[in-house]
């Protein structure tokens, strides 16, 4: 069976599929092999026994109305006591086999689960910055969430299916013994029934599709919308908002309810139609005294659990094509993020020079965010830059970093192309101290280590270099306080020296401070201030800043404009020069955060 689209033939349009067996490979669930041939094994058993037990059944009960002291079933002679003996015995095995069944089948959807998750995670967190920085907000949380799930949902339908279909095929294989022509019939009406279903399934297929569609959407403006509830409310526009997420629910529900419906009666409609095919022919059978009245009691068993588990065949078919468009995003997304796979940097230079030599930056392939940028930054010299918004500030902090290589031209620290420089687990030598720090919900001191193994001696002489270890040691259990959601128990200023502390405890070589002091206090800017002038000489700083005032302690400055290098050079030259007074202090003038963001 093939479920899963991949990618648009250039010649016929359509869009070929990937089979069940490549999407277990691709999400590394090969090593499933062995459980799946003992899920096979035990199904197949279960359904033998199952099978038997109905036969013995059937003819004891027979036996009893008719008084007979012996009966003759599958080719065996019985006493009525053996006869209820060897159907315990076949209860028991059934039992057993269907239990031990369901625990392979669960262990394998977990396992699914598992790995689906694991890989949409690594996949991500491995791909390069200009996939991350462009993924839409709530994105990776719901194909770890929603879509991976499908995963567990298309194994657990497999494993149903295919052990209804071996019960099935069980139940069936006794048929043929008792009674041939009955059980030839039942697989004649089983084929029929799925070519008369198969418009039903095409249709199912469709509104799985665009069920995952509309619900992505959903979820994803829910997501966006809920971070930005404060600024709905000062707006006065949540009614609105309401209003339209409302829309969308209920455009997202009817959508649920048509998907619903076909997934619903096409298990019903097979059911049906099999039960009529087997009144009829038990009423043919009957009226030319086909068999007797004992092989006939027990074909009529067998075929009515065979439509029984023909019916949990269709459902478990349905339940894949529920699943589809879910698991079609997770395989496409998996690919995009090993497109955009990045290999970890392994260099560390010797120096920390930075040198931009006729470096060019596109986005799109198409307008240049910056053009010609060749500059060199001394190791341990502290450089501000200094351009309006859409200059291409952010875009060279970015490059310095390793986060995006230059579409010409090369981004160099020590000689070493910037995105080759290694960043290991604990002292990366390059590091960033962002405009509005993320805190995670836990302690400072966890906040300052972030994930990394360093003694509490090295995270407190980090604290004293950004001047926190002041106002750490006044809370209420210091360094084990709580941050709060969101750092939301600091203050701005707290916040800011707190990933200032980050930063240096790696002791990088090279640190990029965007807007430092734009949203900080007069005590807070003076203290960050202090940091920098102790960091000169030791280590290479580049400040992106709207104020002056925060360029003070920088030895260079660099004034962009258009993605241009409009002067570059020691700080007192540079701002007696004529870019510096048009570009710089003219919007100033106008009094706007002119270099509010790229």
């Amino acid at each position: 069976m093939k479920l899963f689209s991949r990618t648009r033939s250039p010649s016929t349009g359509k869009a070929p599929t990937d089979s069940l067996l490549t999407v277990m490979r691709t999400l590394g669930l090969g090593s499933l092999r062995l459980k799946i041939i003992a899920f096979t094994l035990l199904s197949l058993i279960g359904g033998l026994s199952q099978a038997v037990l109905l036969v013995l059944v059937s003819e004891v009960a027979v036996a009893e109305v008719e008084g007979k002291h012996s009966i003759h079933a599958l080719g065996h002679s019985f006493s009525p006591t053996d006869a209820i003996i060897v159907s315990f015995l076949a209860l028991a095995l059934f039992f057993s086999t269907s239990l031990i069944g369901t625990l392979v089948s669960t262990s394998v959807s977990e396992q699914a689960l598992t790995v689906t998750r694991t890989r949409v995670v690594t996949g991500f967190f491995r791909s390069n910055w200009s996939l991350q920085s462009t993924e839409r907000l709530g994105h990776v949380q719901q194909l770890v969430t929603m879509n991976s799930g499908a995963t567990a949902n298309v194994v657990q339908n497999l494993s149903s299916g295919f052990q209804s279909l071996l019960m099935l095929s069980g139940l069936l294989a006794v048929a043929l013994i008792v009674d041939p022509v009955a059980a030839v019939g039942v697989i004649g009406v089983g084929l029929v029934l799925s070519q008369v279903l198969r418009p039903l399934n095409q249709r199912s297929r469709r509104a799985n599709r665009e069920l995952s569609r509309v619900t992505r959407a959903m979820a994803t403006q829910v997501t966006e919308y809920t971070r930005l509830s404060r600024d709905f409310r000062l707006f006065g526009v949540e009614n609105r908002i309401m209003g339209s997420l409302r829309k969308v629910i209920q455009d997202t529900g009817h959508v649920y309810r048509k998907n619903q419906l076909l997934l619903n009666v096409a298990p019903l409609l097979y059911q049906s139609l099999a039960l009529g095919f087997v009144i009829i022919a038990m009423i043919f059978l009957t009226g030319a005294a086909h068999a007797k009245f004992a092989e006939l009691g027990a074909t009529l068993l067998l075929v009515l659990r065979s439509v029984s588990y023909g019916s949990s065949v269709q459902g478990s078919i349905q339940g894949l094509r529920a699943s589809q468009g879910m698991l079609e995003d997770v395989m496409r997304e998996l690919r995009r993020y090993q497109d955009a796979r990045t290999s970890p940097g392994e260099c560390v230079p010797e120096s920390f020079g930075v040198d931009f030599d006729s470096v060019e930056y596109s986005y799109d392939g198409v307008t240049l965010a910056l053009s010609g940028i060749t500059m060199h930054i001394p190791e341990g010299k502290i450089i501000g830059v200094l351009g309006p918004s859409g200059s291409g500030k952010t875009t060279i902090s970015q490059l310095l970093l390793g986060l995006r290589e230059p579409t010409s031209g090369r981004a160099t620290i020590g000689g070493e192309d910037a995105a080759a420089i290694s960043r290991s687990d604990a002292h990366s030598m390059v590091a960033l101290v962002p405009q509005e720090p993320v805190l995670l919900h836990g302690s400072v001191i966890d906040n300052i280590r972030f994930f990394r193994d360093f003694e509490e001696r090295e995270v407190i002489d980090a604290s004293r270099s950004a001047h926190l270890h002041e106002d750490v040691v006044q809370m209420p259990v210091g360094y084990e306080t709580p941050v709060g959601e969101g750092g939301g128990a600091l203050s701005g200023g707290q916040k800011q020296r707190l990933a200032i502390a980050r930063a240096l405890i790696g002791s990088p070589k090279l640190i990029v401070l965007d807007e430092p002091t734009s949203a900080v206090d007069g005590r807070t800017e003076k203290l960050i201030r202090q940091t920098l002038s102790e960091l000169r000489g030791s280590v290479t700083v580049v400040i992106i800043s709207h104020r002056i005032e925060t360029t003070a302690q920088c030895d260079l400055l660099l004034v962009l404009a258009n993605g241009k290098i409009a002067d570059y050079g020691e700080r007192d030259a540079v701002m007696a020069g004529s870019a510096y007074q048009d570009i710089v202090l003219s919007r100033q003038g106008l009094g706007g955060d002119y270099m509010s963001g790229d």
